[in-house]
């Protein structure tokens, strides 16, 4: 429901967005774009692995893709697995669309760039 509910207010600002409910789906949907991906959003905890684990293999197959973990975590747990990436955002639950938005401007991504 949460999932559904963001999906559907980054559309209404103008987002153009595909949902996965697994680091699987995630990577099929990756895989078989049919243009470019301008950033993830990523849970941590996803039914078949680990946020930093599918940031690792979406980053082998689009090396400076902006990534934004949401996460129950605290940042500073988080930040160990990334390091000083630049391109990667840490969001904490819960979360509203008003917070995630600014996140994804950081990042070089807003509703005219995104495809």
């Amino acid at each position: 429901m949460v999932r559904l509910a963001l999906l559907q207010e980054l559309q209404a600002l103008g987002f153009d967005v595909e949902d996965a409910g697994s680091a699987t789906e995630a990577l099929d949907k990756v895989d078989h774009a049919a243009g470019p991906i301008q950033a993830a959003i990523i849970d941590y905890n996803l039914p078949d692995r680990k946020g930093d684990a599918l940031t690792a293999e979406l980053r082998s197959m689009l090396p400076d893709l902006p990534v934004v973990i949401v996460s129950d975590y605290r940042h500073e747990m988080l930040s160990a697995f990334f390091g000083r990436d630049d391109q990667v955002r840490f969001l904490g639950k819960p979360y509203r669309v008003e917070e995630l938005v600014p996140l994804l401007h950081v990042l070089g991504i807003d509703p005219k760039a995104a495809h």
